[in-house]
């Protein structure tokens, strides 16, 4: 297991990027909402909330709340570290798939819609690796 000092520092790395990216999405959304537009939360962004979420609940507050941890739950956080890594750059493929950056032919000629189709295939892969790799270095 790596050191606890490393793990948290990777989280709070992790969280302090998603969060700070959070806010940008939100106040876009709320720009949109004045101006009379919809607003949704993109697929992409579920990704960036699994990542932070995940680091403060499975890595920061296991390790500064216990001296020890149980053994059978040594391996989460680090685990959860490179299970956030993957949903991080998930997310900057996903995000630049949901804007039509990447992946996309004909800009402008469909309306814009939530979970774009190369989004989503984007989200579930990450998605899926980042929940193997979990599971891989837990067992």
């Amino acid at each position: 297991m790596l050191d606890a000092r490393v793990l948290v520092t990777v989280a709070s790395i992790v969280s302090a990027f998603a969060l700070t990216t959070m806010m940008f999405r939100i106040q876009r959304e709320l720009a949109q909402r004045e101006q009379g537009l919809p607003t949704y939360i993109a697929w992409s962004d579920w990704l960036l909330l699994s990542a932070m979420v995940g680091c403060m609940l499975f890595v920061v507050v296991p390790l500064v709340s216990t001296e020890q941890l149980p053994p059978l739950l040594l391996r989460v956080p680090g685990a959860f570290c490179c299970a956030a890594a993957f949903l991080v750059v998930g997310y900057i493929f996903g995000i630049l798939a949901h804007y039509r950056l990447l992946f996309w032919r004909g800009h402008g000629k469909t309306p814009h819609v939530p979970g774009e189709p190369a989004e989503r295939v984007i989200v579930v892969f990450f998605g899926a690796v980042a929940l193997a790799a979990f599971v891989r270095i837990v067992l």
